[in-house]
This record gives structure tokens, sequence and C-alpha cells, in this order.
């Protein structure tokens, strides 16, 4: 029924399995050679160096799309007319009380009572 015979292994005398291993070994050397040697190299990356100093950068970034200011502020005078002069530049920063623009308004001034009634009340 069972076999009392050993495995392939088992049969090798000593040498013969020392033989084996040793072949084994110099074939797996033999191999990380030849990849080794045939193998892509990556090229090493070039490096520059340089003192450092202060100064500015400018990078230029091309992409599509929208701009949008982080705050956004509305202005209006209180009287209407013409601007004669602009005092900033646009994109410039300002401060609070900045004279911003000059305006030449057009007066069109009505009293908030009428004259019949400015009358009437000036008499009494």
């Amino acid at each position: 029924m069972y076999s009392t015979r050993g495995t392939q292994w088992q049969s090798l005398n000593p040498k013969a399995k020392e033989d084996r291993f040793l072949f084994f070994f110099v074939l797996i050397v033999i191999a990380c050679v030849i990849y080794g040697k045939y193998a892509q190299r990556v090229p090493p990356v070039s490096i520059s160096q340089d003192k450092v100093v202060r100064r500015s950068l400018t990078e230029v970034v091309v992409a599509n799309g929208k701009i949008e200011p982080v705050l956004e502020v509305q202005i209006s005078p209180e009287v209407s007319g013409e601007i004669i002069q602009l005092e900033v530049k646009e994109g410039q920063r300002v401060k609070k009380g900045d004279l911003l623009l000059k305006i030449r308004p057009i007066i069109t001034w009505r009293p908030a009572i009428p004259p019949e009634q400015f009358q009437i009340c000036c008499r009494q």
C-alpha cells in the first residue's frame, strides 16, 4: 500500500544536495547580474545651487477661468455729477479717507418744503 521508499531529495547524498543548492544559488546570482546590466537605468536628477539672495520672483500662470475678488466693495457718491479726475489706478491699494476721484456736481437743489409753505412758516 504505502511505499517505504523516500522522496528524491531524501535519496540524494549530502554532497549532491550541496551541489544542487550551489547550482541554484549561482543561477540566481547570474540572473541578478544580467537583470542589473540590461535593466533601464533612470538618469540621475540634476540639481543646481546658488547663493541666497533677496530678489523678487515673477511667476506666470496660464489658465482658463474666472478671477473673483475675495472682497468686493460697492462705492457710490452722495451727489450726482461728472467724474473729472481719477486719483487712483485699478488694483491700487487705498486706505480709509483716501481721495478716489473728483466729481463736478450737477446742482439740482430743491427745498424740501414747497415755497408757499416756506413763506407761511416764516411769517408765524
